[in-house]
């Protein structure tokens, strides 16, 4: 009889920036906790949740190849003097691939990197003509609904899969006889916290403020908000704010506070389980646009959103990008994901308020906050959306199921 396959499953993470690094640690912890015959090796790119989920199980450690900074560039000019670092990562992201020569490679969001790779690796692999299998599958569908188009046709060569989160997306890749499926968005797990007796009955107003997770979008988005936070404080001394953010962070965000008045009156927060425990008392907040805005959609907190960027990246964009709105939660309502969605023009223009580049100034985002903290009705039209969103963006197998379970059961070819 012949033994048993003892050898381990391999497979190759690539994740490019914070997001990716929690999604791809949910499939981390969700993997190890599966009952397979075999051990599974996780191999790849990431950040440092993906490398702690990996700790307490007993499978092969995480240890990213290279730090996920050296990926993690905004903007479509900003990415220009980049692009020689970005070009040698990719050469290198492959050559390990081919080394390991894992069973699976799952790349994460960050398509401008991820694919890149993905699709280098499908040529080098046909052009060496191989012996070894993998399945080539990548997470976060990229924006073909927004921009570019064809790319859905173009990553069709090359993938053999891709898991999408948005209930409307898997048809424009299916059509290009790409594998496509609909798992859900990891967001939509989260049960909105039950604020505290004490944080409740409090006069004060705790308004978190989300700069974004990158150093190009911290470093225009820092002074713009907190600018407008100390605006806030001004009118009325009841506001107070809570700044979760990252460790590389604190000095700068710490001089920023003092240079606008608000160290006194501002915390930042840079460990993630503090970070998953304020939301349950922050009343609302202003978020740089992005993961975020879904985030806070999830609990339940209502948010004005705002985006500033290069005046060339902008500008680009505006002739390629395909979007009434930038808010995931308006472009679910644009979808017609959300019931009773037609509803919302006659409220608002759109659920979530968006400053977007000049609309972007400290006094515009002051006003959009305290209109909307002082208007109930507003207030309460969010949280129903919000509530609509959870049930649209829920895997559509089972809404209890685990979207990093779903994921894992993909890759392992369930």
């Amino acid at each position: 009889m012949n033994a048993p396959n003892t050898r381990p499953i391999r497979i190759f993470l690539i994740a490019g920036e914070a997001s990716g690094d929690r999604l791809g640690a949910e499939i981390i912890s969700a993997a190890a906790k599966l009952e397979s015959a075999q051990p599974i090796e996780f191999y790849g790119v990431g950040g440092p949740l993906m490398e702690d989920a990996a700790k307490p199980f007993k499978i092969k450690d995480f240890c990213s190849i290279f730090p996920i900074e050296d990926i993690a560039v905004m903007g479509l000019a900003e990415i220009i003097p980049a692009l020689p670092r970005i070009l040698r990562r990719i050469r290198q992201t492959v050559q390990a691939i081919e080394n390991i020569q894992p069973d699976i490679v799952l790349s994460i969001d960050c398509p401008d990197f991820s694919l890149r790779v993905q699709k280098s690796l499908n040529k080098h692999r046909r052009k060496k003509r191989c012996s070894w299998r993998t399945r080539q599958i990548h997470y976060v569908a990229p924006t073909v609904w927004a921009w570019r188009p064809g790319r859905a046709r173009a990553i069709a060569q090359y993938l053999d899969e891709i898991l999408c989160l948005f209930p409307f997306e898997p048809p424009y890749f299916i059509k290009e006889g790409l594998s496509a499926h609909h798992v859900g968005h990891p967001a939509a797990e989260i049960m909105p916290a039950i604020p505290s007796p004490s944080s409740s009955k409090s006069d004060k107003k705790l308004i978190g403020l989300y700069l974004g997770s990158r150093h190009g979008e911290v470093k225009t988005h820092s002074a713009l908000i907190l600018h407008a936070a100390s605006i806030l404080r001004a009118q009325a001394p009841e506001y107070h704010f809570v700044i979760p953010s990252f460790e590389k962070f604190r000095d700068q965000l710490a001089i920023d506070l003092k240079k606008y008045g608000l160290s006194q009156n501002a915390e930042i927060i840079t460990d993630h389980t503090q970070k998953q425990e304020i939301m349950s008392h922050i009343d609302a907040a202003i978020a740089v646009n992005g993961t975020i805005g879904l985030e806070l959609a999830m609990n339940n907190i209502p948010h004005i959103s705002c985006y500033k960027t290069g005046w060339l990246s902008y500008h680009i964009a505006r002739l390629l990008v395909r979007l009434n709105h930038i808010h995931l939660i308006n472009i679910l309502a644009d979808h017609g994901c959300l019931m009773e969605s037609e509803l919302i023009p006659e409220l608002i223009p759109e659920l979530i308020p968006e400053l977007i580049q000049a609309n972007a100034n400290p006094q515009s985002i002051a006003q959009a906050l305290k209109n909307l903290i002082t208007n109930p009705a507003l207030v309460k039209r969010q949280i129903d959306t919000f509530n609509m969103a959870r049930q649209a963006l829920r895997p559509p197998h089972n809404a209890a199921t685990n979207a990093g379970f779903i994921v894992v059961d993909r890759m392992l070819g369930g």
